[in-house]
């Protein structure tokens, strides 16, 4: 993330100017950076995320949880990647090393790890009530804190892809090339 898709749009560099005059928005520039860097991470997230599953022999719900867990979170890293890159473009940079312990790269940083921070939190009493169903305790599952437990998933994940790639997006355009 922080090597590859923070950086992505700061990389343009002094070409940047090209784009800004091109016949597409800063929200289709965006997409066609998150779709270099989102494939890759999508790619090596499944693959990991299969071998530790059968390494560790995980039951059918943690498998597809993690699964799922690691999916959504490799989209939501790389969108939040574009988009803060997209606040805080330095486009005068001359080497990526600035870019990864600039303020911006920090603040990027710092918010993937809340994020993973709060997922897991929130997938922390399902896989409670998992485990106590699987280690006979009657009557594991309470149907109302999984809702909430989903309900709190797709409002953390619909807030982490939406705000910095929206925020992004409108200072692109407001860049002065």
């Amino acid at each position: 993330g922080l090597r590859f898709t923070f950086p992505a749009i700061s990389l343009e560099g002094n070409s940047y100017w090209l784009i800004k005059a091109a016949p597409i928005s800063a929200a289709g520039v965006m997409r066609e950076k998150l779709m270099v860097s989102l494939l890759p991470s999508l790619a090596i997230g499944l693959v990991l995320i299969t071998v530790s599953n059968r390494l560790l022999n995980a039951d059918w719900f943690i498998s597809v949880l993690s699964t799922f867990t690691i999916l959504t979170a490799s989209v939501v890293i790389s969108v939040m990647g574009i988009g803060l890159g997209a606040i805080f473009p330095d486009f005068n940079v001359e080497n990526i090393h600035q870019l990864e312990s600039s303020y911006g790269g920090f603040l990027y940083m710092a918010t993937a790890m809340g994020y993973l921070a709060l997922l897991l939190g929130i997938e922390a009493w399902p896989v409670h009530m998992h485990f106590s169903e699987r280690m006979g305790r009657p009557n594991p599952w309470d149907l109302r804190g999984l809702a909430l437990c989903a309900g709190l998933f797709v409002a953390l994940n619909a807030a982490a892809l939406y705000l910095p790639w929206k925020a992004g997006a409108r200072n692109l355009e407001r860049h002065e090339v």
